[in-house]
């Protein structure tokens, strides 16, 4: 077979997989979106400039990104990506922080990646001097991601005893169910995690997910606004401390929401003689409405926090040597062989894959030995076989129709 025509498959192979990543949940749709219009507004009154070469990056070939091209609309990117069954991206969204409560248990230590060396690769690779605006739109739609992820403390955090002593112990709340037959506890907060993704049931709204959701519209937009203004007339930027701010530091914002995790998720209520919140394989957890209080206090200032956070983040990152004036032109479509060499450079600056130009050795420190097996086995049949057997995989894998990309050298293939 023509070699062009198998690595043009396997590089829009290499697409689909990164656009079916496993969805893991962080202040769901409705939360992550507050943090960036959070940062929205404090960009538009302290650095529009910055505000406006976000929006420049995000509109870059957003045919990739569909539906999230804007500002705020792109928080939920990395969560809203169809999910089903890749787990390429999944351990960026945390770092299980061990919090051991029972003698005896010897949890296993924190390994890469987490999302504080995704953080920081992202945050590097918009610094680089040969950054594209492919690498570009990626590395950015994952740090306004990942900001909300830090900052929810139950994404900082595993709880290790007798009943969940190995493995990632509790999975930050997620094995903690919650009897929800109380008057205060919503249906659909089954666990201590969801209990804090939603804000305390304060912010259950989603506009992304499930698919076929509207997406970011006018009203979605308008009711984020109104309530971003209200976080941030209760939490002003004055009040916090400038080096709760910046500079930039992912590990130590890391620590921060492990500390509030020990102190305010796994505890009864926010008193110091409280009882410790035990996660349990047979029990049920029973709420207060005074600990529900307390998880929405919490989850509004760390939301707050994270949005302040974020802009300071992108006025000190964002680059500002490749974008271009104000009135620059769309750019052009990248050819068949562009693509898969944008793919490469960014999986490249992440470590995960060699040197080589073989885009198939991947180094495996995102995915397993063997999860790194099945994918390039995978990518090679399916890049020998026709095209159809693309267009399959992305409606039955992703749930979505492919799409046709047209190359700049005037030739076509389907993604």
């Amino acid at each position: 077979l023509n070699t062009a025509k198998t690595m043009m498959r396997l590089s829009s192979l290499l697409v689909l997989l990164c656009c079916c990543v496993l969805r893991v949940h962080c202040w769901w749709g409705h939360g992550h979106c507050l943090v960036l219009q959070v940062a929205e507004l404090d960009l538009a009154a302290r650095a529009p400039e910055t505000l406006r070469i976000a929006n420049a990056i995000l509109a870059d070939y957003a045919e990739f990104f569909p539906r999230d091209s804007t500002f705020v609309g792109s928080a939920a990117w990395a969560d809203n990506l169809h999910s089903e069954g890749f787990y390429l991206f999944s351990e960026w969204h945390y770092y299980d922080s061990p919090y051991s409560v029972d003698a005896g248990v010897a949890p296993p230590a924190v390994k890469e990646p987490n999302s504080v060396w995704a953080l920081e690769q992202c945050k590097k690779g918009l610094g680089s001097r040969t950054l594209t605006p492919w690498a570009a739109s990626f590395y950015l739609r994952w740090i306004n991601h990942l900001m909300g992820d830090v900052h929810q403390p139950l994404h900082n955090v595993a709880q290790y005893s007798t009943d969940f002593p190995t493995g990632q112990g509790d999975r930050g709340g997620n094995e903690c169910k919650i009897d929800t037959t109380l008057s205060n506890i919503s249906d659909s907060l089954t666990n201590l995690h969801k209990v804090w993704d939603s804000a305390g049931g304060l912010y259950p709204d989603d506009p992304f997910y499930p698919p076929g959701r509207p997406g970011l519209s006018t009203a979605y937009k308008q009711m984020f606004e109104r309530q971003a203004k209200d976080l941030m007339s209760e939490y002003k930027l004055s009040s916090f401390d400038s080096d709760d701010i910046s500079p930039v530091d992912f590990a130590a914002w890391q620590r921060a929401g492990y500390d509030l995790a020990v102190r305010k998720a796994y505890v009864a209520d926010d008193e110091h003689s409280a009882p410790l919140l035990r996660c349990s394989k047979t029990e049920k957890l029973t709420l207060t409405s005074d600990y529900m209080t307390q998880v929405q206090a919490t989850a509004r200032r760390q939301i707050v926090l994270a949005g302040y956070r974020l802009s300071a983040l992108l006025i000190d990152a964002l680059p500002d040597h490749w974008v271009g004036p104000a009135n620059r032109t769309a750019l052009p479509p990248l050819t068949k062989e562009q693509i898969g060499e944008e793919l490469r450079k960014v999986l490249k600056e992440f470590g995960t894959v060699s040197d080589s130009p073989d885009d198939t050795k991947y180094s495996g420190r995102m995915v397993t030995a063997s999860a790194t097996v099945v994918l390039v086995l995978v990518a090679l049949v399916i890049g020998l076989l026709a095209p159809t057997v693309v267009k399959f995989v992305s409606r039955r894998f992703c749930g979505q129709s492919y799409h046709r990309v047209v190359a700049a050298d005037g030739g076509s293939f389907d993604l």
